[in-house]
């Protein structure tokens, strides 16, 4: 059985999407093809996966066609439809060479509602995807956000796509989005499953060991902002908020991933200064390895997740949770929707820094997350039970 998988990037979050559903299929001793653009084909994963299993092949996809894509001059539309062309194209290309039973596109968004519009570009193969991005649905599911634009055209078209012959499976980590479908069930959405955003859920080190790994004092607490740092994560507000009078004064500042430029600045500023002059922030601007994830977690409290303009989901949410952290963040979005409706900890408006300051003094006295609520993220958001729900959901393709 050949399963083709189709990802342009391998950024962010999707080296592990790509690596693991690649991993599950040839473990059941399935072929693999996996195309990616031709910066990414002597990426270290996709070497991994070459030197562990001989039915593994790489196939690539031109640089210059996906810079096109990306920056198209007709905007998302234009984006989507070149994408499109250009997964139809790579299809072609490995199907002339082998027959494809099953295509999979870890990030079905890059032209999602151009299958809505144009077909599937998959000929008769069968085919599946994971969307991450659809938000028409917010407003009636009560996830605070902005309208989204055209949100009845692309509704419009995401239903289309669930209709379509050849597509066994659509899956999306937006949990709101399957209630939508579930409420309010049209044809073809029975095809529409819920995948938890999976990640890696790992033990903590003690707390106190942690923080001494980290060069950081073994008092008080501490507040984590984790990821690629921008703009959006909102770190400016939560600086601010911890400088308002209403704040605790036993905070410690936690700041670990790669730092924009801004970010940079940022945290050389006159703003920042008291917490610099008093001891309170901590940075590791470099690539996160697994061991200073798990230590940064570690030494925390608090995650902070006062992201600006982002309303999906969040990887680093899942994470927290899954060490136990109190969640301070946006009260917008999915990640408000996630802290108020299971109870994780403090939604609030980031652009006001009392309400800011008062929840970090919230999140301080209600201490943990219950073991219990800990053990069930674990358990909900593995990637052990991401693969069981992805290839369950492959209907025929599922056995071999």
């Amino acid at each position: 059985m050949n399963i083709l998988i189709l990802e342009a990037e391998l950024i962010g979050h999707h080296p592990i999407y790509l690596e693991r559903i690649a991993r599950a299929h040839l473990e059941m001793g399935r072929k693999v093809t996996v195309a990616v653009s031709e910066q990414y084909a002597s990426h270290q994963l996709l070497d991994h996966l070459g030197r562990l299993y001989d039915d593994f092949r790489v196939e690539t996809i031109s640089d210059a066609q996906c810079r096109h894509a990306l920056n198209s001059k007709f905007g998302n539309i234009g984006r989507e439809i070149a994408f499109w062309r250009v997964f139809r194209q790579v299809y072609i290309r490995v199907a002339a060479r082998q027959h494809v039973d099953y295509v999979f596109l870890p990030y079905l968004d890059y032209c999602l509602y151009a299958f809505g519009l144009l077909g599937s570009p998959f000929g008769a193969s069968n085919w599946g995807g994971i969307c991450m991005r659809p938000s028409f649905h917010f407003k009636q599911m009560a996830v605070v956000a902005p309208p989204s634009p055209f949100g009845l055209g692309k509704k419009w078209l995401f239903e289309r796509v669930m209709r379509l012959p050849t597509m066994l499976s659509m899956f999306t980590i937006d949990q709101t989005l399957a209630f939508y479908y579930i409420k309010r069930p049209v044809i073809g959405s029975a095809k529409l499953a819920y995948l938890a955003d999976p990640a890696e859920a790992q033990a903590n080190y003690p707390q106190s060991m942690a923080r001494r790994a980290l060069g950081m004092p073994d008092t008080g607490s501490t507040i984590l902002v984790y990821g690629a740092l921008d703009s959006r994560k909102g770190i400016r507000q939560l600086i601010q908020g911890m400088l308002h009078e209403d704040a605790p004064r036993d905070l410690n500042l936690l700041i670990v991933g790669e730092q924009s430029p801004e970010i940079q600045k940022l945290l050389c500023s006159d703003l920042v200064a008291p917490l610099r002059r008093e001891g309170k922030l901590y940075q590791l601007d470099n690539f996160v390895s697994d061991e200073q994830e798990r230590l940064a977690f570690s030494a925390s409290n608090i995650a902070w997740l006062g992201y600006s303009g982002h309303y999906t989901m969040s990887g680093v949410l899942v994470k927290a949770v899954q060490h136990g952290l109190v969640i301070l963040g946006t009260n917008q979005g999915l990640i408000g929707w996630h802290i108020k409706g299971e109870k994780l900890g403090a939604a609030v408006d980031i652009q006001d820094p009392a309400s800011v300051a008062r929840a970090l003094s919230w999140c301080l006295h209600h201490g943990g997350l219950s073991g219990e609520l800990q053990a069930s993220w674990k358990d909900s958001y593995s990637w052990e039970e991401a693969v069981k729900v992805l290839l369950k959901r492959c209907g025929s393709v599922a056995t071999n």
